[in-house]
């Protein structure tokens, strides 16, 4: 008779662990911001906040492809070689997208240079394949390994992002405390699932993920297009003041 209430209770032990990790991710993200908005200037943290919210809109396709892994992986229906190879798939094409949108970035966020939008680029790398690791771990019924993951998410994405701002205080310094950080956990989450190597994909695997993600790409856009919009619209100080009363 124990054992049918052991899964239950190990269900309510896992979901209270990926729910608290969730809750520290967000936690540090609003760390981050806070501590920014009183290190930076106005307009420096106007630059910032909006360069912050179009990575969070730019990991939406990481989302799509969580949901896409762990189903595969839990029906069992494919190999860690092959998810690894949509991962990737998915990662370059959201990586280069970037690339490219980097001079209209630097045009609606009135940015100096490009530098900081090649950096926003580059973090959404890793955060992508963070995704296909957070997928694999929760297909696999991992949860515990996925709260941990989620913890690391956020050390290495805030903890970076801290660490460039004090380092450089700029922008641009803060932006590539983030890849720094996100690249080291991407690291770990690829040993975590076993360091599977690519094998071949079919075609048609990123329409999957795109599917998947679409409809969270409209809400999370709608949520984060007011601080795109106070940068392009407001001067620099007034932009960042307006996310400074936002926060």
């Amino acid at each position: 008779m124990p054992q049918p209430r052991t899964a239950p209770a190990r269900r309510r032990v896992q979901a209270l662990l990926v729910s608290v990790a969730l809750a520290g991710n967000n936690a540090a993200s609003y760390l981050l911001t806070a501590i920014a908005a009183r290190a930076l200037s106005p307009a420096v943290f106007g630059e910032l906040g909006a360069l912050l919210a179009l990575m969070v809109v730019g990991v939406v396709p990481a989302m799509g492809l969580q949901t896409v892994v762990a189903l595969r992986v839990a029906r069992g229906t494919t190999s860690l070689g092959r998810v690894l190879a949509l991962g990737l798939t998915t990662t370059t094409a959201v990586t280069a997208c970037a690339v490219a949108l980097s001079p209209v970035v630097v045009v609606v966020l009135h940015l100096d240079g490009i530098g900081q939008a090649l950096w926003l680029a580059a973090s959404l790398a890793p955060l992508s394949l963070l995704g296909l690791f957070h997928g694999i771990l929760q297909g696999a019924d991992r949860f515990h390994r996925l709260a941990g993951m989620i913890g690391l998410e956020a050390l290495g994405k805030a903890g970076g992002g801290l660490a460039g701002l004090a380092l450089v205080g700029t922008t641009g310094g803060t932006i590539a405390g983030v890849v720094i950080g996100s690249t080291a956990v991407a690291a770990i989450g690829w040993v975590a699932c076993g360091s599977p190597r690519p094998a071949k994909r079919s075609r048609g695997e990123l329409g999957a993920v795109m599917h998947a993600a679409q409809a969270m790409l409209a809400l999370v856009l709608l949520v984060n297009l007011d601080l795109v919009l106070a940068r392009y619209f407001l001067t620099a100080p007034e932009a960042g003041s307006t996310r400074s009363a936002r926060r």
